[in-house]
């Protein structure tokens, strides 16, 4: 018996699958629209931005649909959904780092130098500094690709050292002794001094030192030198050999850089010439006063004035006793002029350098005239100075005297 199909249940299957043929369709056509439209990219790269609607599956594709390329050491990252992307490109920046004196270079993306320093572990000290290809810069400041930073470590210490302070040689003129011949008569000790000094350094390396104290710790002793300075003279008239005893002339010499060593100076020597043969005796004629050598004309004082031999009025406003030695030998004084007549040493807490005097021995046979203070010395202390003479033979005749000095208004 053969069965037959109900038509309905035929219809019924017709429909069926008409509905699932549609609803292939539907989602098949859906997703070929998708296809066909594409995806739209937002792409960041730096301060630029792109945005492209495109069915290329890939980011490399995007970007080189975008014309956009990437430089070895770029990072790219994409965000987003099937429909809209967003492609952020962050450009690699080729840093020089010298930490220092050593360097390192790196690769880094953007953010501030401080940001550099911190993914490198670098920290800045006190008194460091940074510079950017040349240029003065800071943590804050943004980095760029070719950049090269300078880290210079700067530090600083004090130093204290003992240094030595080299004596002073001063030389007296010495009747008793005779000339050309020397003696040692205090030997010179050096003193010393401390002295501390600030010193900085620059990645290691010594770049200033300044001297912030100094002070002396053990006063240097001057060495004393006696120069011969004994004069003999010719016999008199009467055959008698007479002997002038020169008071000691004081020359305080100007420092000698002789690195400890005492400068002498050498002298000729004075020889006694052969006396001639002693004649046959005659009478002799009663002998006639010996003349006496005329004496400088004296200035005439009146009240606080003095009149000079020349007739010069000078104006003085005290007067000051001194013991006067003399000296000679040229040179540079203490106040940096030549040494010269009129130009005397003194001890300036007395008399104040650049003091105009007049001078004259007590005994009246010197007349200094006027002078002006501008030289010292070792031995120069208190009421004492040292007269300047032309030549050795008047330092002798001088010798040391009693002199008054009277301060000029000047």
């Amino acid at each position: 018996m053969t069965h037959r199909k109900h038509p309905r249940s035929i219809r019924r299957r017709a429909v069926q699958l008409t509905l699932s043929l549609a609803l292939v369709f539907m989602v098949g056509g859906y997703f070929a629209l998708n296809h066909l439209s594409g995806c739209t990219y937002t792409i960041t790269d730096g301060d630029q931005v792109t945005q492209i609607t495109t069915s290329s599956v890939g980011t490399d594709h995007v970007l080189l649909e975008a014309g956009i390329t990437l430089d070895e050491g770029d990072k790219v990252s994409v965000t987003g959904g099937s429909a809209q992307k967003t492609i952020t490109i962050s450009r690699g920046q080729n840093v020089t780092v010298n930490n220092g004196g050593k360097s390192t270079s790196t690769v880094t993306y953007g953010g501030t130098i401080g940001d550099l320093l911190g993914d490198l572990s670098i920290t800045m000290g006190a008194g460091d500094t940074i510079t950017a290809d040349g240029s003065p810069a800071s943590t804050l400041d943004s980095t760029y690709d070719g950049m090269t930073l300078e880290i210079s470590r700067n530090r600083s210490t004090t130093e204290t050292t003992t240094q030595s302070v080299p004596y002073e040689t001063i030389s007296y003129l010495d009747p008793t002794i005779p000339v050309g011949e020397t003696k040692v008569q205090t030997s010179g000790v050096d003193g010393s001094r401390e002295v501390t000094t600030e010193l900085v350094y620059q990645n290691g390396e010594l770049v200033s030192s300044d001297v912030i104290s100094s002070r002396i710790v053990t006063e240097p002793q001057d060495e004393v030198i006696l120069i011969g300075a004994q004069q003999v003279f010719a016999q008199s008239d009467t055959g008698e050999a007479e002997q002038e005893e020169a008071e000691p002339a004081q020359s305080d010499e100007k420092k000698t850089d002789t690195g400890n060593a005492a400068s002498t100076v050498k002298l000729e020597p004075t020889t006694e010439s052969e006396p001639d043969p002693e004649p046959e005796p005659v009478s002799e004629p009663d002998p006639e006063p010996e003349s006496q050598p005329e004496a400088d004309p004296e200035p005439a004082y009146s009240g606080n004035t003095i009149t000079t031999e020349d007739g010069e009025v000078l104006t003085y406003t005290s007067t000051i006793s001194v013991e006067a030695t003399a000296y000679t030998g040229g040179g540079t004084t203490a106040t940096g002029t030549a040494a010269r007549y009129g130009a005397i040493a003194v001890d300036p807490s007395v008399i104040p350098y650049g003091t105009r005097m007049y001078i004259v021995s007590d005994d009246g046979k010197w007349i200094y005239g006027v002078a002006t203070a501008e030289d010292c010395g070792g031995a120069i202390k208190g009421h004492i100075v040292d007269l300047y003479f032309d030549d050795y033979n008047t330092c002798i005749q001088f010798g040391r005297r009693n002199c008054t000095i009277y301060i000029l208004d000047d």
